[in-house]
């Protein structure tokens, strides 16, 4: 339920053009976590630079990163993944 409100407050902050300004990092630490916990690897997460120009790619890169991770677990038979 919290993953659902989590996804549908990125999506209302997406479609009204607000941008939090850590929406990235916490998207991505959100999606590392996740996998440590339900794939038991190794994420690490390192962002640097500004927010991104667009919620959209805030609200994007997350899923993104979250397929990457998987494909290397899945197909890679990764352990350790930084990001």
């Amino acid at each position: 339920v919290k993953d659902a409100q989590d996804d549908t407050r990125r999506v209302l902050w997406a479609l009204r053009g607000g941008l939090e300004p850590d929406a990235l990092v916490r998207g991505l630490e959100a999606v590392a976590t996740d996998a440590r916990r339900k794939l038991g690897v190794s994420v690490d997460v390192v962002v640097d630079g500004g927010p991104p120009p667009s919620s959209v790619i805030a609200y994007e890169l997350p899923r993104i990163a979250h397929e990457a991770i998987t494909n290397a677990v899945r197909h890679g038979h990764a352990r350790t993944i930084a990001v």
